[in-house]
């Protein structure tokens, strides 16, 4: 649609006209025929009028400031629209990039009306809340940078900034510092922000927040749940908060955690795959797009794939469920500088995808990120909790999505197949020690090299041949000859009788206690018995 009518005057009837195309235009593309958002500059966006207000207030008012691009009523940005300018002929076109789609999609992961009516879903009230906050902050951040700039807007702006400050690990206050010379050197237009909190609060509207839960120091619990209110841990009693004094007299205290963990919602990282036009072609590639010949070219070729499409039935009859491998391990954010402070990600990896999408970074979905200037170590399982509540959400009662490219709603479940690791991971991942054989996962022979301090597994020789020249050959081992048998790995039920009686204990602090406890139980029963 050409849309230069929009820069004409009010009065005339071309404006009229075009306002009356917009309004036919909206209602094809939604299917609503009673109300419609309407993009005055009083409504920007946030309220759902009838056609005949629409038209008054457009008429009236005008279009919202820089709403060139439909993407709330329909229109899919990527197209140049060119604008004519009502004082003359000359015509200026209006790029558009990546943010506008980003916006649009986003829109419509929060827009109830796109997914339409689920007794399941969240209630009008809430999902209306959440329309009318990333309304309020698209509004805002659609605006011109300052009047008449071409190039940016105000929110395109903002995250092209923060996409530099990370690339280039640029610290808070130097950020603040470009940020205020920034102001002082545009002309006056909409106010950029004043620090790196306010500029960060653009990215939390378009969906990409986080929620932040306090935890234990030494690891024992997550403060949420019916812990949420407890001031100090009931495992360990550590205390919960940092005692920071403030104030002119010092008595002032405020509640400082000591640990803090972020939280991405999973079910809000799904919905993002599916509503976006760049991934959601791609999600059942698995089925329709693999070469199925018997090679090895995809996960889905695996017979563990395989097996468990045969045991769902009900699963895999929906190519578009999504099948998750977990990842996680630890790196210093600061390289070398300092060795005392790691982040753990633990990391979910879409495996729906083809290969070539389905490994890039830019399409995992980061679930929990746990900082600390320790490892949690086998502790990783109190925040292996939240992704877990997630998983079985997901399987057992999926979430309500938009597929782009369909076109329609549906029912997406989710499934972990796999967790992904080195063999340090594993054991932390499991829970196993380290001196145990994954096969037999008992009578393992391995030594403890004492200058060496790592574990030497032996015996592996027993997977040979039975007349294999290894056998024989001592000298080049330990000593030994090995005859014997591979071992045979054991059932699941014989795994959970050996697991039955097993105690769990979280917490560094708990352990550590409970280690000096056998140590002075054992010092005593040698005293008693001399």
């Amino acid at each position: 649609m050409d849309k230069a009518w929009m820069r004409l005057p009010r009065s005339t009837d071309e404006y009229r006209d075009g306002v009356s195309k917009f309004i036919e235009y909206a209602v094809a593309k939604s299917g609503r025929h009673h109300k419609l958002l309407c993009p005055c500059k009083n409504c920007a966006n946030r309220f759902r009028l009838g056609k005949q207000q629409v038209l008054e207030h457009l008429v009236c008012d005008g279009f919202m400031d820089g709403y060139t691009t439909w993407f709330f009523h329909g229109e899919t940005p990527g197209i140049s629209e060119p604008i004519v300018e009502s004082s003359s002929n000359q015509e200026v076109y209006v790029e558009t990039d990546e943010m506008d789609q980003l916006l649009m999609d986003g829109f419509s992961m929060y827009d109830s009306s796109n997914l339409g009516s689920d007794s399941e879903e969240v209630s009008e009230d809430e999902s209306d809340g959440d329309i009318e906050s990333y309304i309020n902050s698209v509004t805002e951040g659609s605006q011109e940078l300052y009047p008449g700039c071409k190039t940016f807007s105000r929110m395109q702006f903002l995250v092209k900034l923060l996409s530099i400050k990370n690339t280039w690990r640029m610290s808070n206050g130097c950020f603040e510092d470009v940020l205020e010379l920034f102001r002082d050197a545009l002309p006056k237009g909409p106010a950029l922000p004043k620090n790196f909190h306010e500029a960060k609060k653009y990215i939390r509207a378009v969906g990409l927040g986080y929620n932040k839960h306090d935890s234990c120091k030494n690891d024992c619990i997550v403060f949420k749940g019916q812990h949420a209110d407890a001031t100090s841990c009931p495992a360990c009693n550590t205390c919960r908060w940092k005692s920071v004094k403030s104030g002119v007299d010092g008595k002032r205290v405020h509640n400082v955690a000591q640990k803090v963990i972020r939280h991405f919602p999973l079910d809000k990282g799904v919905m993002r795959m599916f509503i976006s036009s760049e991934i959601s072609p791609f999600i059942d590639w698995h089925n329709e797009g693999r070469t199925k010949d018997g090679s090895m070219r995809h996960p889905a070729d695996s017979p563990a794939w395989k097996h468990f499409e045969a045991k769902h039935k009900w699963f895999s009859d929906e190519p578009r469920n999504l099948r998750f491998g977990l990842a996680t391990d630890g790196f210093s954010p600061f390289n070398n500088m300092n060795l005392n402070y790691t982040i753990w990600p633990i990391i979910l990896i879409p495996y729906n995808l083809p290969p070539w999408m389905c490994m890039k970074e830019s399409n995992f979905i980061l679930s929990v990120i746990v900082p600390g200037k320790k490892a949690p170590g086998k502790d990783i399982d109190v925040y292996l909790q939240l992704v877990k509540d997630e998983l079985k959400e997901l399987w057992e009662h999926g979430v309500l999505t938009l597929d782009a490219y369909i076109g329609e709603k549906f029912r997406v479940y989710a499934a972990l197949l796999w967790t992904i690791s080195d063999w340090l991971g594993r054991g932390i991942l499991s829970g196993e020690s380290l001196a145990v054989c994954s096969h037999c996962l008992r009578n393992t022979c391995s030594r403890r090299l004492k200058h060496g301090r790592k574990t030497c597994y032996l015996g592996h020789r027993r997977f040979l041949e039975p007349n294999h020249p290894f056998r024989s050959d001592a000298e080049s081992f330990d000593g030994s000859t090995e005859f014997r048998e591979p071992p045979i790995q054991p059932s699941g039920h014989e795994i959970s009788e050996m697991t039955k009686g097993l105690e769990i204990v979280y917490g560094k602090l708990q352990k550590e206690n409970k280690t000096c406890k056998r140590k002075r139980r054992s010092k005593f029963q040698r005293l008693f018995l001399k």
